[in-house]
């Protein structure tokens, strides 16, 4: 089956007229903004952020936050592109190290997030028909912390989460789908990747070989749609009331 891309909030990026599934045998998961959509969590994640770089490089928080907007801005430009908060933080003079301390310091899912019921569900109708691992430019353990807090580390214990401290590179470096495919004991045209930024997400994974990239504008919502229409796994009717 040849399922078509939505014109809506998600799409598949290579094929403008579907994917032939049965091609698939992985899927690699992006976690924040793809699997959960949290403004709060999100603000708060990024000014603990901000305030963590501001510390280490000695200036005040307000300062701090608009050379990086101008910064990335100038990356951008740079090399033609959107970029990572993690190109632009290590390019200003934080370690890898740093980097990846600071977010576990600075993001507290637990906090914020809880079970998702549609999305464990969904996982749960998937794993039994692919292998599923997560690739995330956060740290393995903010990772692992955002998939307790919305349930799916409960349904699937032993799911791989990879991140930047699994390869020493991450997002937007195909090297980053390359390695998960091979982790994954999968030839990469036989993965899809899923998230939600074309420049992190999608371009990266086709570079990589990956047979194709889902892109979730819309984030968790808009990811189970794309589920529903390209997965065809039966939704369940959750009473959130």
């Amino acid at each position: 089956m040849n399922p078509t891309p939505s014109q809506g909030q998600w799409r598949l990026l290579r094929t403008g007229g579907g994917i032939e599934l049965a091609s698939v045998s992985g899927l690699v998961f992006d976690i924040d903004n793809t699997l959960y959509h949290h403004p709060g969590y999100h603000a708060a994640g990024t000014r603990g952020e901000i305030s963590e770089i501001a510390r280490i490089l000695g200036h005040e928080y307000d300062y701090m936050k608009s050379m990086i907007a101008e910064h990335k801005k100038y990356l951008a430009f740079q090399l033609g592109r959107p970029t990572t908060m993690t190109e632009t933080v290590i390019s200003l003079g934080i370690t890898r190290k740093e980097w990846n301390d600071l977010r576990c310091r600075a993001w507290q899912p637990k906090e914020w997030l809880a079970t998702d019921t549609d999305i464990c569900w969904m996982m749960l109708c998937l794993k039994d028909r692919y292998q599923i691992a997560f690739g995330t430019n956060s740290p393995i353990v903010v990772g692992a912390r955002v998939l307790e807090a919305i349930g799916i580390k409960k349904i699937m214990p032993k799911v791989r989460i990879f991140g930047p401290e699994s390869f020493d590179v991450s997002k937007p470096d195909p090297t980053f789908f390359v390695s998960i495919a091979k982790e994954m004991g999968l030839q990469a045209s036989r993965c899809l990747s899923i998230g939600d930024r074309e420049e992190a997400d999608g371009t990266p994974a086709l570079a990589a070989g990956f047979a194709d990239a889902l892109l979730v504008h819309g984030s968790r919502n808009a990811l189970i749609e794309a589920a529903t229409q390209l997965f065809h796994y039966q939704r369940i009717e959750v009473n959130h009331g």
